[in-house]
């Protein structure tokens, strides 16, 4: 009875024994968390390495906001998610020790955000390596200097920085550009106007930059020459050419005047054998070098070559002499006398000018002269030869 008495409390005892050990070892696995945040108040979330949420705001040791505090939690790997309005949220990757305490100090960084487009849109969004998603996108990102990075198929890659202040709330727009070649344009004659898809680009020669991939219609124009058109296929990376000689479009030939006189007046006009009536006239006629004669009765004929210039007035002015008499045997030689006169000269003067044209042809009638030197009026010595 003795021994059952003694066996019974012994296992009890042993009962005792492993019970205090389990308590033991079970307050063993806990550890404290401590979390402090600059500025505070910021939210604090607890999660294990599954992704699930071992600890949600108020529940023991706070309101779930810094300074926070937790006590009893089994000891191993979680994470920190720690989140304030205006700064950017923080991640941290903690391990709560066997029978300790871990205490985080965290600064928050304050924020901007950044609102990033694209045209077209769609275009994939990279900053310092970590993908954004696609534009448009706001991103709320802490105060520093970016490199944003935006890509889409089809369109050559942008990239563009930019500086965010804390509080700030910025646009940043990439207009994209498909693939693009260049267009080489030369002609013959040089300065044509180039028009590319009817836009002005400048006159030849000229290289056109910055054509996307594809046909492109090319206009090229000239005073006097037909305009030339054609399609250019535009490479990515390449340089074509369009080199041409351009059409010139026949001109009628412009008309020039000739203006004839003759002392006397009422002499017959003869160019290559046909009439053109009497003295004086105005005729029109092409450019070129002609023959002209003038005829009157009882006066010598007087032909001169005369030639008549495009657009421009030309005179011919000439005194007509009667046939000299025979000499009389009897007659006593006259004494020669030797005269010097001035005497005006013309040619070809501006239509315009008709005043200056009629004072020439009359001083040049009054001193029996033919006009025949270019230029405008001038005066020249010439030496008469006179009979008393």
């Amino acid at each position: 009875m003795k021994n059952a008495i003694f066996l019974l409390c012994a296992l009890a005892l042993l009962s005792l024994s492993f019970a205090d050990v389990g308590i033991n070892a079970r307050a063993a696995n806990y550890g404290s968390l401590r979390v402090n945040t600059l500025p505070s108040d910021a939210r604090v979330e607890v999660f294990t390495r599954d992704g699930n949420v071992a600890h949600q705001p108020a529940i023991q040791g706070g309101d779930g906001h810094t300074p926070f505090s937790l006590d009893r939690v089994l000891s191993g790997t979680y994470q920190l998610r720690i989140t304030k309005d205006g700064y950017y949220p923080e991640f941290s990757n903690i391990v709560v020790p066997v029978n300790n305490t871990i205490t985080v100090n965290v600064t928050l960084r304050a924020t901007g955000t950044i609102n990033i487009l694209s045209d077209p849109s769609g275009a994939q969004i990279t900053i310092r390596g970590t993908s954004y998603g696609t534009t448009p996108r706001a991103a709320v990102m802490p105060a520093g200097t970016y490199t944003i990075f935006v890509s889409k198929n089809g369109y050559l890659p942008a990239s563009a920085n930019v500086t965010l202040r804390a509080g700030d709330n910025i646009t940043q727009r990439f207009a994209l550009r498909a693939p693009t070649g260049s267009l080489r344009i030369e002609s013959f004659p040089l300065r044509a106007s180039a028009f590319v898809d009817n836009s002005a680009k400048g006159t030849t020669p000229l290289t056109v930059q910055n054509l996307s991939e594809g046909r492109h219609s090319v206009l090229l124009t000239k005073t006097g020459y037909y305009n030339y058109t054609a399609n250019a296929q535009i490479r990515a990376g390449e340089t074509a050419l369009i080199n041409v000689t351009l059409e010139r479009i026949p001109q009628a030939p412009q008309m020039g005047n000739l203006t004839i006189t003759s002392n006397p007046d009422g002499a017959a006009i003869y160019i290559g054998g046909r009439n053109y009536g009497t003295t004086p006239a105005t005729l029109q006629l092409s450019p070129a070098k002609y023959t002209i004669e003038l005829r009157k009765d009882g006066y010598t004929s007087v032909t001169r070559s005369i030639s008549v210039l495009n657009a421009r007035s030309t005179v011919m002015s000439t005194t007509m002499y009667r046939p000299q008499q025979p000499a009389d045997k009897n007659a006593v030689p006259a004494t020669p006398k030797t005269v010097t006169k001035k005497v005006t000269t013309i040619s070809t003067l501006n239509s315009s000018d008709q005043k200056a044209l009629n004072d020439a042809i009359a001083k040049a009638n009054a001193l029996g002269m033919v006009i025949s030197s270019s230029g405008y009026e001038k005066e020249v010595d010439v030496t008469f030869v006179t009979y008393d």
